[in-house]
Parts: structure tokens; C-alpha cells; sequence
């Protein structure tokens, strides 16, 4: 019986691992680098540093030749192992996905970075260089990862203009949040001359006390002369009084002194310590007066700080009234909203009462999360991109070892490696340190770091037996779990 040759040919469909995956990839590469030196290349790359410092590097303190070439080759070597892995993650990551940040940072710099982040375990599901900061700039790079964002029930972003559109867009089912950080951030140059008038006028209070404390020194050791000078004179008086009576002459008796020139020595001495009592004495109450008068002005430039620390007091007063309101919900908010718009009405010349009014008149998507139907009720520590802004600490370094950060396949596969590390890496402080994003997942770190898992694989661990992952709140915010209710409101 003849075989089927198109069966024989058949190619079978069997599912591979993604630890098998990635021996796949280890075997089909050319490259003889040990994994040892891989490990080393790659970490140094991440310290950070670039491929010329790292060639510097090993040339000096390994006394090995590697040419930064060798360096730029070993990361594009991994560059299917890191896109599989992360994909393996996000894969994981979205089943928990719920509040989702969206920002552009580094808009200042000659490039513009945008990092999309969920806010409850940090996980970093992109982040790379754009060409334009526009709808169609955002949706050119998020389209191939929209499916990602499909459940999303809030998305927290700036104020940009077209950040509503890219939203409705990229995650439909989402209601859009502007970060409450950056409508303060608008908020605070409106208070600053306030601030720099009320610091100037304690820099003037204390010139002024620094100048009656110095005033007083200066009483204090004229005080002092004086004190000594009358002691003196009191020494030489009862001395002249002395002598006189041993000699038994009268004080104007005729020629005393050309007859006894021990007289004519002491009175010398009486006179010269009297004319510097005068001048002392007339010291001492020139400072007294002055310290009188600085007391004086010291008064009213008090009142004028107390006046200008009012009005600015007042401004702040009302800047947290605006802060506060977003710790409500529901008919509350609603009601406070109300009376804080009746209330800035009656400050038509306060530059700050006129924006924040506008503020919660103009922007729909500012009080997302008070209203009735907000997918999500958080407390207004969540109303933020804190989140991307602790990242944009962690991630410039890296960018000053990018010498040129374009659309290439190194730049791709760098930022790529840089989302793999922060994703697998403990952070070094905050209430998060215990644990990586991946570990908030349930996956197994325990004496396992990013190269481990980028050349060795995945660890054995629970990650196998979840068919969708369950976000263990415990370990992703700790200090925040009390003060967040996640689900749908009725």
C-alpha cells in the first residue's frame, strides 16, 4: 500500500512554548558570543551607556578589545527574543488592564517620547520616539497594539487638544480623564507673583530684625565701654580722694597741684576718662534711638507682609477649594461644584478665580471620575499621571546615550529592551520596591534579573497555570488599596 506523498508533506501545527521560542531563536542565530559575554554587553548597554563607552569600558578595565559595532550587533541579535517576550507579557498584563495612562514626554527636547503605562502596577506597555505629536502622528504608532486597549475603562492623559480623538479612537469603551496635575501645572504661574511679592517682603522683615539684632550688638558693647569707663572713674575719684586726705589738702586749694604732682597725674587721668564718658553715653543713646526706630518701621513692614500673605493666602484657599473638589462624587460633587462656580462669579478681577472657572466650564473631560457614570471612582490620588512622570526620571539617562533617536531598527530595539528591564526590574524606592510589574502578574523573580529571563528564558512559576491573569492588589499599591474602588457604578 502506497503512502500519500501530500500527507507525508503535510507540515504538523503543534503549539510551542515561548521558552522554546526562544531556544528557536538561540539556535537559528550565527553569532558564537558566549551567553556570559552577551549578558555583560547587554547590561553594561543598560547601565546606561553607549556602545562607544562600553568599547571604552571593556578597553579599560577588562583590557579587552570590542568594538562598539559588536555591542550595536549583540542587541540587534536579541531584537525577535525581546519582541517576544514582551508580547508574551502584554498578553498577560491586559487581562488586568483598567486605567490606563497616555503621555508625550520631553516635549522640550529635540524628540518627543510617548509612554502609554497601567497606572495600578506600573507595567510599561509602550514607549518609543514619535515623528509628530498629532492624532494621526498617535494612532500611527499605537494602531498595531490598539487590541490591547480594547477594555480599557479610563484613560488618564494631558491636556493636549488632540488627545480626546486619539482616545475615542484607541480605546472606545474608555472614558477620558485629563491628569489633574497638569490643570494645577496651568493653574501655578497665576500664583507665583503672589509668591515672589510675599517672599519679598519677608526677605524685608528679616533684613529688618537682622538689622535691630545688629543694632543691639552695637548697644550692648557701647553699654559695656561705658560701663567700664564709669568704673574707672569711680577707681580714680575715690583714689584722688584718697591721696588728698593723706596729704590733708582742700580739693581748690591754692598751687595744690604744683605742689603735689601726684594730683596733677591723677587729674590728668579724671579728665581724659571723663570727655570719652561723654562721647560714650551720647553713643550708647544714638543706638537706643535707632533701635526705637527700627522697632518702629519693623512694625509696618509686618503689617505690609501680613496684608500681601492674605491676599495670597486667599488665592491658595481657593486653588485648594478647586483641589478638594475632585476628592467627591456623585450629587456631592455636583453640589460643590456648583457653590464654587457661585463663588468665583463674585471675583470677576482674580486672575485665578476667571481660569479655574473656565477650567470647569470648558473641559468636558475634567471631572470624569466625579460623575455618576464613571466607569471608575478613585480617590484624587489616582487622578494623575504620576505614574509616567516618576518614568521620565528613570528613562532620561538613556536618552543621553542615544546619540541620534530615529525611526531605526536600533532605536526600536533599544527602546524595546529599555520597556523589557523596567518591566522585570524591581524599583529601587517608593511602596512598589517589593516587586516588579511582572511579579505584581504572579510571575516568579526570586534570584532572577531581566538578562536571565531575556537569554534564558521564562522561570517556572504560576504564570503557566493562569489562563488570564489576577492582579494582586496587595503588592501592586499597598498603601492605596483602601482608598480605591475599582468597578462599574449603579
Amino acid at each position: 500500500m502506497k503512502e500519500d506523498p501530500k500527507k507525508n508533506n503535510k507540515p504538523h501545527s503543534k503549539k510551542v512554548s515561548i521558552n522554546a521560542s526562544i531556544a528557536l531563536i538561540t539556535n537559528e542565530s550565527n553569532d558564537l558570543t558566549p551567553i556570559s559575554e552577551e549578558k555583560q554587553m547587554l547590561d553594561l548597554l543598560m547601565t546606561p551607556m553607549s556602545p562607544n563607552q562600553v568599547e571604552a569600558h571593556y578597553k579599560n578595565v577588562f583590557k579587552q578589545q570590542r568594538k562598539a559595532h559588536k555591542v550595536r550587533q549583540i542587541l540587534l541579535k536579541n531584537k525577535r527574543r525581546i519582541k517576544l517576550l514582551n508580547h508574551k507579557f502584554d498578553l498577560i498584563a491586559v487581562h488586568s488592564l483598567t486605567l490606563l495612562e497616555i503621555d508625550e514626554t520631553f516635549k522640550g527636547w529635540n524628540t518627543s517620547l510617548l509612554i502609554v503605562v497601567d497606572t495600578f502596577t506600573g507595567y510599561l506597555f509602550y514607549i518609543h520616539w514619535i515623528k509628530e505629536r498629532s492624532v494621526k502622528g498617535l494612532l500611527q504608532v499605537l494602531n498595531p497594539i490598539r487590541e490591547l486597549f480594547y477594555n480599557v475603562a479610563l484613560v488618564l492623559t494631558d491636556g493636549a487638544t488632540y488627545f480626546p480623538e486619539v482616545i475615542a479612537e484607541l480605546c472606545p469603551k474608555a472614558k477620558h480623564q485629563i491628569c489633574l496635575i497638569h490643570v494645577l501645572r496651568n493653574l501655578y504661574p497665576i500664583l507665583r507673583p503672589y509668591q515672589k511679592r510675599y517672599k519679598n517682603a519677608l526677605k524685608k522683615v528679616t533684613h529688618q530684625n537682622e538689622a535691630i539684632t545688629h543694632e543691639k550688638e552695637i548697644h550692648q558693647e557701647k553699654a559695656r565701654i561705658l560701663k567700664n569707663r564709669q568704673q574707672k572713674l569711680r577707681y580714680h575719684l575715690k583714689k584722688r580722694d584718697l591721696i588728698r586726705k593723706q596729704l590733708g589738702v582742700h580739693p581748690h586749694q591754692h598751687k595744690v597741684l604744683e605742689q603735689h604732682p601726684e594730683l596733677k597725674v591723677i587729674n590728668l587721668k579724671i579728665n581724659e576718662i571723663q570727655s570719652y564718658l561723654r562721647s560714650d553715653i551720647n553713643s550708647v543713646d544714638l543706638h537706643a534711638w535707632k533701635i526705637k526706630v527700627l522697632y518702629s518701621d519693623l512694625r509696618g513692614i509686618e503689617a505690609e507682609k501680613d496684608h500681601i500673605w492674605s491676599e495670597y493666602m486667599s488665592q491658595i484657599k481657593l486653588l485648594y477649594q478647586f483641589y478638594n473638589l475632585f476628592h467627591l462624587t456623585n450629587a456631592k460633587y455636583e453640589k460643590k461644584r456648583q457653590l464654587l462656580l457661585a463663588k468665583l462669579i463674585q471675583y470677576p478681577d482674580w486672575e485665578l478665580a476667571q481660569k479655574i472657572y473656565k477650567n470647569l466650564t470648558t473641559i468636558p473631560q475634567l471631572d470624569t471620575v466625579n460623575k455618576q457614570a464613571a466607569p471608575i471612582r478613585l480617590s484624587r490620588n489616582f487622578i494623575n499621571t504620576n505614574v509616567i512622570e516618576s518614568l521620565n526620571s528613570i528613562i532620561r539617562p538613556y536618552l543621553d546615550h542615544l546619540r541620534n533617536i530615529k525611526d531605526t531598527e536600533y532605536s526600536e530595539t533599544y527602546f524595546n529592551l529599555l520597556r523589557f528591564k523596567l518591566n522585570t526590574t524591581r524599583p529601587r524606592t517608593g511602596e512598589r520596591r517589593n516587586s516588579s510589574p511582572i511579579e505584581r502578574y504572579g510571575y516568579e523573580m526570586r534570584n532572577k534579573c531581566w538578562l536571565d529571563i531575556l537569554l534564558d528564558g521564562l522561570p517556572r512559576g504560576p504564570q503557566y497555570q493562569l489562563n488570564s491573569a489576577k492582579l494582586n492588589f496587595e503588592r501592586a499599591c499597598p498603601q492605596r488599596l483602601n482608598r480605591c474602588k475599582i468597578g462599574t457604578n449603579t
